[in-house]
């Protein structure tokens, strides 16, 4: 087969139902989970993908119209996408850009589609099979002989669901076809089975028979699922999506999966007519964009020992009950955070954006990010990468070091007598600057966020402190006397 090795690596939507001017990416694992609240378009994204490519093998070759329905309230004139694919042909490697669109009545010609086997798991797979069967009287499915496919993996659906299963078999009644297991001695076929067992069947079965490189859509992954569940098969998935080339993107609501590292999360958020897609922001980030608080400062970091550094500033201006401190992970994810406060444009004087400094510092770096996060080149979406990027700030490192970096070679140059600087001397050079903190936190036998509070008071009364927080703190000083914060006598 000449054609091999293919990737999706994003979606961007001009105008497809509900989404406008929105790109997800698919890059970075292989697995990609969709977040976002009810009516966002994360089914929207799957129904685009799934009609992107036609068969390769044994792929489905579904149609927009599958999916896009004319009715009389909407025909989807004027839909238009994007995907960004790659792929190697006779081995060399290739990337392309695919259009697709409807113009009145026709959508782009399916011929012209690039080939790759496609398989999408709807939500109709969790209906059980006794909720659609009529008979109410004892019914005979005959035993066709081992499901091959599911025979070989017994063992990833005992450890999915906890159960010990020993076997599984095709069935069929009525040229209807069923599954059968044989679970802890106990023989069933799935019209006795609960949604979510029915379900985990169908979808091991689509990913294990899936040719490689394959493209696998799965509408809400989690339905029917309880957690414990659910990430063990996310543990199925990627072993099997690593072990052959198959990307996997599917949609949940389950929000506790944004603490895992090994998949892409992705949160649509709609807001003011705008349809953002954050890479990487977990569901506390989330609440904290979304969400209402009745702090008057909001100011948002990128991790844990900068959240100390700004909560110590705070603290010495006595102003730390007004201010509330978010951390939102990646760098990226500062620049979403920046253009959704200025899209929303709510109290944006009170609203500051706080990097580490060591990447993305002049002005010309941070606006080409801001204008990947929020494009357009009319005059509203200019004002509002302006706003986003009066949000920022970062710390003042003329070496341009992470606050990690910077803290080390400050305890190092100020030669405290401490047992942190101690430890600090004979640290070494280590790969990450995250892991200094840790390395120490770990042989104090402390957590992690009392290790970099204990940093910072090493160097707090330093001159090099006071240059390295100036920009941080003079804003927050302006905003004490702005809004006469003065703790009251």
């Amino acid at each position: 087969m000449s054609i091999s090795h293919q990737f999706i690596k994003n979606i961007k939507i001009i105008k497809l139902k509900q989404l406008e001017n929105v790109k997800c990416s698919f890059e970075g694992h292989n697995l990609t989970a969709i977040l976002g609240i009810n009516g966002c378009g994360k089914s929207t994204i799957l129904h685009a993908l799934a009609c992107c490519y036609q068969p390769l093998n044994t792929g489905q070759d579904y149609k927009f119209s599958d999916f896009f329905l004319p009715n009389n309230f909407n025909i989807w004139d004027g839909s238009k996408f994007f995907i960004e694919y790659s792929f190697e042909d006779k081995g060399i490697k290739r990337k392309n850009i695919k259009l697709y669109k409807k113009n009145k009545d026709r959508w782009s010609r399916y011929i012209n589609r690039p080939k790759r086997d496609v398989f999408y798991i709807g939500i109709d797979s969790c209906v059980p099979d006794i909720e659609k069967l009529k008979e109410r009287s004892k019914i005979n499915i005959a035993n066709k002989g081992e499901n091959q496919i599911l025979q070989t993996i017994v063992d990833k659906i005992s450890y999915i669901l906890g159960g010990q299963y020993q076997n599984c078999y095709n069935g069929s009644l009525d040229k209807k076809e069923y599954k059968i297991v044989k679970r802890d001695e106990l023989y069933y076929p799935s019209i006795a089975m609960g949604a979510g067992e029915q379900r985990l069947l169908t979808i091991l079965e689509n990913v294990f028979s899936a040719p490689k490189y394959s493209l696998i859509l799965i509408d809400e992954l989690d339905i029917t699922l309880h957690t414990q569940a659910l990430n063990r098969l996310l543990d199925v998935l990627i072993e099997q999506s690593n072990k052959k080339n198959i990307q996997i993107i599917f949609t949940t609501h389950r929000e506790n999966i944004t603490q895992r590292t090994d998949i892409n999360i992705r949160h649509l958020y709609h807001t003011n007519n705008k349809t953002f897609c954050f890479e990487g922001v977990n569901n506390v980030c989330m609440d904290v964009i979304t969400g209402e608080t009745n702090k008057i400062i909001k100011i948002f970091v990128e991790d844990q020992l900068s959240k100390s550094i700004i909560e110590t500033i705070a603290r010495d201006l006595r102003i730390q009950r007004y201010c509330e401190i978010n951390t939102f992970g990646d760098i990226q994810n500062g620049f979403t955070v920046a253009a959704v406060k200025a899209v929303e444009n709510k109290d944006i004087e009170n609203i500051l954006i706080v990097l580490d400094g060591d990447k993305y510092v002049s002005k010309e770096e941070k606006m080409s990010i801001l204008e990947k996060r929020f494009s357009g080149n009319t005059q509203y979406e200019k004002n509002i990468r302006e706003q986003a990027l009066s949000m920022i700030r970062e710390y003042n490192s003329s070496q341009h070091k992470s606050p990690d970096r910077f803290i080390i070679d400050t305890v190092k140059f100020l030669n405290r007598e401490s047992e942190i600087h101690d430890i600090v001397l004979n640290l070494g050079v280590l790969q990450d600057n995250h892991d200094y903190v840790e390395n120490i936190a770990a042989q104090l036998g402390i957590d992690k966020k009392v290790a970099g509070e204990d940093l910072i008071y090493e160097i707090k009364d330093s001159d090099e402190w006071n240059n390295y927080i100036q920009p941080i703190k003079e804003w927050l000083l302006d905003r004490k006397n702005v809004l006469s914060l003065e703790i009251p006598k």
